[in-house]
């Protein structure tokens, strides 16, 4: 088989890739807070649930290029750690029936090892990506690809919201169904990366900075400065987002069709207005766009204090979608 066989190939199985580790997402990852509700978590909780996760993947991932150079190809590395973030998925499931003591406690170990297993590829699967596909030609793939994973993730989603409706007298076992199911997504999605072929893995010295070097930058350099505003807007909106779901279900007393189509509304506005996006952002520049969706993220809080009318509530995570697009 020829490279530009090979690399057609790779693409061909990274799309796949890519649709089952979102149904993967739809399964678990907007029901997560919902299933550590039935296991009665506490509030503090549910911020540690969202909190410790994402802590641990951020330090995890700045060892990505290490871990790579270890495994001495990126595509060994990807596909191990995969494979791991999918059997955490296992106990995760299991919890109410191994570990009904502390099963909250349980599940944000779990959780966190499956969310560090999965972003410390992050890095390492794009710069093998990268090497696949021209720049030129990079944001009309993952457009197309993007826009299908999505459609994937809210299918997958409105599934496990009726699952759980269905299983609404027994919700733990809702949640056996979905966790397996995403389980089962992330395997197969895992198979498909198992597929993809690498070309020769070399390693850069002059692409390393230190965090010195990044701290000197923070007046001269624009990426320096993305990187802040990044993550200035993350710690904001981590102050709220964990807690949607609590207000959703525990608070407004929603049941889980109606929350299942709340969640996926935000996914819905995104498939319709991403475009849109990237083509304002060819028009006016990618700064203007930056600015303008970052007040509307930071404003989104406030349009849950306005009424907790359900109609309405859907027009406000429209919103929601159309800025995070």
């Amino acid at each position: 088989m020829t490279r530009p066989q090979k690399i057609k190939k790779s693409l061909k199985v990274s799309f796949w890739d890519g649709v089952f580790a979102s149904c993967m997402a739809g399964f678990s990852a907007d029901y997560l807070t919902p299933y550590a509700l039935a296991l009665k978590a506490t509030t503090r909780q549910i911020g540690a649930l969202s909190a410790l996760p994402f802590l641990v993947s951020s330090l995890a991932q700045l060892k990505s290029a290490e871990i790579a150079e270890f495994f001495k190809s990126r595509k060994r590395m990807i596909t191990f750690f995969i494979f791991l973030h999918a059997l955490m998925l296992v106990p995760v499931a299991l919890i109410p029936y191994l570990f009904s003591r502390q099963p909250v406690f349980f599940l944000i170990l779990f959780i966190t090892l499956f969310t560090a297993f999965n972003t410390v590829t992050g890095p390492v699967w794009l710069d093998l990506m990268g090497e696949y596909i021209p720049s030129n030609k990079r944001g009309r793939y993952f457009g197309w690809r993007n826009r299908i994973m999505m459609v994937a993730t809210i299918a997958s989603s409105l599934i496990a919201g009726f699952i759980l409706q269905h299983f609404r007298n027994d919700v733990l076992r809702g949640f056996l169904v979905i966790i397996l199911l995403a389980l089962a997504s992330r395997l197969v999605s895992w198979f498909f990366l198992t597929q993809m072929h690498e070309p020769r893995f070399k390693v850069h010295r002059d692409s390393y900075f230190s965090f010195l070097d990044f701290v000197k930058g923070i007046h001269t350099s624009n990426f320096v400065q993305f990187v802040l505003l990044v993550s200035g807007l993350q710690f904001c909106v981590n102050l709220a987002s964990p807690f949607f779901s609590v207000f959703m279900i525990r608070d407004l007393a929603m049941n889980y069709v109606t929350y299942t189509i709340l969640v996926s509304t935000v996914t819905v506005t995104q498939i319709a207005t991403i475009s849109r996006w990237g083509r304002a952002a060819d028009r006016v520049g990618n700064v203007r766009v930056l600015k303008l969706t970052s007040l509307l993220i930071a404003s989104l809080p406030l349009w849950w204090i306005i009424s907790q009318n359900r109609i309405y509530l859907v027009f406000a995570q429209a919103v929601s979608g159309f800025a995070w697009a």
